[in-house]
């Protein structure tokens, strides 16, 4: 009788795909969208950083969607995830990054 093997458990193979994205949505997108928020603040106009930042923000949406659709994507927590884990992450980012947003357009006023 062979061993069943579970999609989060650490002999089943994921695909390369699937481990970048999720590095990405995880740690070096939101890197990114802190570099671009420090750079709105400085720069005092709107201008190529809020296109960066929005950029990011659309790019983490996608990576996140594409990772939970496509390829089998796991939670933080090595579980599954749904396109409910997907929404709330949606939810929260959006909202996260207007307020983000918001905060490093009125750094950069001086106000």
């Amino acid at each position: 009788m062979s061993p069943v093997t579970h999609p989060e458990s650490p002999n089943s193979q994921q695909p390369p795909l699937g481990c970048l994205l999720r590095l990405f949505w995880m740690g070096f997108g939101n890197l990114a969208l802190l570099y671009a928020a420090v750079e709105m603040a400085r720069s005092k106009e709107v201008g190529t950083a809020d296109v960066v930042y929005a950029s990011v923000v659309v790019a983490l949406l996608a990576a996140r969607y594409i990772d939970v659709v496509k390829l089998n994507g796991l939670t933080t927590e090595a579980e599954p995830a749904t396109r409910k884990h997907f929404t709330r992450y949606a939810l929260i980012l959006t909202a996260l990054a207007v307020v983000g947003w918001l905060l490093a357009r009125y750094v950069g006023t001086g106000s």
